[in-house]
């Protein structure tokens, strides 16, 4: 699985501060953000649960949004109300950032 991207914009941010520091934050989003396999095509269902038997998993668990809580990158900036989450890819590739000088 790879590590999500999460574009908070400020003002969720300050709503989510006032609550949790960064790690509770992604550990409630490691422990909530699901989605169930039904809401899949079939065909897309039908293989993670194959996948999930060979590997000795629960075929039918929810899809985690990551690994672990650490793997969830939580970027606060922009304007407006409009969080996003960007997937990245999955496998043996690993996100980088890097602080960009915008003056």
């Amino acid at each position: 699985m790879g590590e999500p991207l999460l574009l908070i914009t400020p003002e969720h941010a300050n709503l989510i501060a006032q609550d949790y520091t960064r790690y509770q934050a992604q550990q409630f989003l490691f422990d909530t953000a699901r989605l169930p396999l039904q809401h899949l095509p079939p065909e897309t269902a039908k293989r993670i649960r194959d996948d999930r038997q060979t590997e000795g998993m629960d075929p039918e668990a929810d899809i985690r949004i990551a690994d672990c809580p650490e793997d969830l990158m939580l970027v606060v900036g922009g304007a407006g109300i409009k969080s996003a989450c960007v997937p990245t890819w999955d496998g043996t590739t690993r996100a980088v950032t890097r602080p960009i000088d915008t003056s």
